[in-house]
């Protein structure tokens, strides 16, 4: 049996490995930042995800309450935003979409505002959904639609709501008062007519069973009533004239009597039927006997008027002798009646034994059926369990030959995957180069596959060095693909354009991505999914400063125990925007000092899940890490960097890849 249900295993699992090479897969990702009436900026806003009523997610905006939430196509999701001292807003995210569109991926923005405790909307205050995302087919993409009411319709809602309650309130203290009355005075009439209802219902079940009963009985004891009616026949004969001219009764008085009226009428019934049963027969001696006895009592009255008019002797012995005859029928009599007796007691145990008998006929009928229905049942699952075993040894052989191919197709990749991996680390730029432009620094870079989305780029031009952390979309082989295309386009801005302001840079590198990846807004049927956060820094040593620019990153300076945070722009890389499709990038600049350290980073060290909760890191921690190991040399930095990450990770797999550059900022 254990064989059987491993087979069956490997069955589904083989059938949904089938339909998983079919299916297509696709996700909806909204992304944006929760501010406040006064539009400033709420971080740390707890947003919960939920599932057909079920929790599936939560967790905590970023400094900047920025959010980015996948949710996987044909479900409904409803998302919830709140944070202490402010209304929760709900969104309800309808992802299902029709036939054909499930390899896609699509991206929104969206701003939420969180309203003051007693100042948002009455649909919000009542805990309703106030926004709905749906895939709109005219559009080709997701859309929005308010779903906040009118506030006097709203009003009368709430107001027929409390109505509603007060009346069901009502009806249940009602409903309670005619129980308790019912309890204190229950209708004994109708409990009465119920149980007499009942008992005629049993009464008729009854009648019906004992029917059926002695219809088996009467066919099976006909063959017994000419043996029966035989043995009786002398003590129940009927009277002849010589009894009655012998005892010197009147044939006609006696006749006339009620009871022996009744008596003949009853013998002249049981005679006319046809088969008679024994039980039948010992009706009609009974009835005979019952005649018999009046005829013996008449007899006797008779008997006791003529000794009173006996007047001879001779009269005298007459009397005795009719004395003497009467006694003798009287004993003839009560020996048909023990026979009579006898006769049912046998009759009785016959049937007994014939029902018995029946019992055990049926019971082994019974029994015989269900074995037959048994060995049938046998005889199928036998015949399934074997058509099934063939199927599962086909699909064992298939499954072998797919395992092979499988494990080819591997080792294709993997071999494929290795060769991009030594691409990538041929593009990267060497520890010895960046060491020896930037005696004080670090890189630490935790690719999660084998290949990152994420990498460093450097240049130098003339008396200006350029440094980036880019954080690509995606990762493994989709987001290297992406890294490769960053690196070329970068190289080409800056080597050959000769482009060197960062801001500049970025916006060269955003139309590029965008034109490499077609993803102009006139191509509506493409995804808005891929593109890249930077953060790109300009080393000027003429002019001993620096200058930065950030597409969707955050970067800090400290400077003996002072943080400098500087926030980039809020749209990354090759995102679509509304209006003008050339976004413009700010510039940073900042003078150098030999104790300033500049920090660049991507987002996968914040986001990575660990520690005691299992939650992120974020970036709060990240600082205070900066912050407690600014004194140190860059190496013991990076060697800080590397065990906490490696011990806040703990048994979790990496979430995204991991970059984190430090540059003393003395040139």
């Amino acid at each position: 049996m254990q064989i059987f249900i491993k087979k069956i295993f490997i069955l589904l699992l083989i059938l949904s490995a089938s339909l998983g090479i079919k299916s297509q897969t696709g996700k909806f990702t909204l992304t944006g930042k929760v501010i406040n009436t006064k539009k400033e900026k709420l971080h740390e806003v707890l947003y919960k995800l939920y599932k057909n009523n079920t929790p599936v997610d939560s967790a905590l905006t970023s400094v900047q309450g920025s959010f980015n939430i996948k949710f996987d196509l044909n479900s409904i999701y409803l998302l919830e935003f709140s944070k202490k001292g402010f209304v929760s807003k709900k969104i309800i995210i309808d992802t299902q979409i029709p036939k054909g569109y499930t390899g896609k991926f699509y991206k929104k923005i969206n701003i939420v505002i969180l309203d003051s405790v007693g100042k948002g909307d009455l649909r919000s205050e009542a805990g309703l959904p106030v926004l709905k995302y749906y895939f709109n087919l005219k559009e080709d993409d997701f859309v929005s639609e308010n779903i906040s009411g009118n506030k006097n319709n709203e009003k009368i809602l709430f107001k027929h709501i409390e109505k509603l309650k007060k009346e069901i309130n009502y009806y249940k203290n009602e409903l309670e008062k005619q129980k308790k009355l019912l309890s204190e005075n229950p209708n004994q009439k109708q409990q009465d007519s119920l149980l007499i209802k009942e008992a005629q219902i049993k009464a008729d079940k009854i009648i019906a069973n004992a029917r059926h009963k002695a219809s088996l009985i009467l066919d099976a004891s006909k063959k017994d009533s000419a043996n029966r009616a035989s043995s009786l026949e002398k003590a129940t004969q009927n009277l002849t004239d010589e009894d009655f001219e012998s005892l010197n009764v009147d044939e006609n008085e006696f006749k006339e009597k009620e009871a022996v009226i009744v008596y003949q009428k009853q013998i002249q019934e049981l005679t006319q039927r046809q088969n008679k049963t024994a039980a039948d027969s010992l009706d009609i001696k009974e009835h005979k006997l019952s005649l018999r006895k009046e005829f013996i009592e008449l007899a006797r009255a008779k008997l006791e008027n003529d000794r009173l008019l006996a007047k001879t002797h001779e009269d005298s012995l007459k009397i005795q002798q009719r004395e003497a005859e009467l006694f003798l029928i009287e004993q003839n009599m009560q020996m048909a009646a023990q026979e009579i007796d006898a006769a049912r007691k046998e009759l009785a145990l016959k049937n007994l034994q014939l029902k018995q008998k029946n019992i055990i006929i049926y019971g082994t009928l019974i029994g015989l059926l269900l074995l037959f229905i048994l060995l049938i049942v046998i005889y199928r699952h036998y015949r399934e369990k074997k058509k099934m075993n063939q199927i599962l040894e086909t699909q064992n052989k298939k499954l072998e030959e797919q395992n092979k191919k499988i494990k080819e197709q591997n080792h294709q990749i993997m071999a494929s995957i290795k060769s991009g991996e030594r691409i990538q680390s041929a593009i990267l730029p060497s520890n010895q180069l960046l060491t020896y432009f930037f005696p004080e620094s670090f890189v630490f870079f935790r690719p999660r596959d084998v290949v990152s989305g994420d990498f460093y780029w450097f240049s130098v031009q003339d008396d200006k060095l350029f440094v980036a952390a880019v954080d690509c979309t995606g990762h493994g082989v989709p987001g290297a693909f992406m890294s490769l295309i960053g690196n070329t386009l970068l190289n080409h801005i800056v080597n050959e354009k000769g482009i060197y302001t960062p801001s500049e840079i970025l916006k060269e590198l955003h139309l590029g991505v965008r034109q490499a990846l077609s993803q102009s807004r006139s191509e509506e049927s493409e995804d808005h999914a891929d593109g890249m956060d930077i953060s790109l820094c300009r080393f000027d040593k003429k002019n001993k400063e620096i200058k930065l620019a950030l597409a969707n990153h955050t970067a800090f300076i400290l400077n003996k125990g002072t943080v400098t945070e500087i926030e980039g722009d809020e749209f990354g890389i090759a995102d679509e925007l509304i209006g003008d499709d050339k976004p413009e990038f700010t510039d940073h600049t900042f003078p150098m000092n030999k104790d300033a350290t500049l920090y660049m980073f991507s987002d996968g060290f914040p986001d990575q899940f660990g520690g005691p909760k299992n939650k992120k890191f974020y970036i709060s921690n990240l600082k205070k890490l900066f912050i407690e190991n600014e004194s140190l040399s860059m190496k013991e930095q990076y060697d800080k960097l590397s065990k906490k990450f490696t011990h806040w990770k703990g048994d979790n797999r990496q979430f995204d890849d991991v970059l984190v550059m430090g540059f003393k900022l003395d040139l």
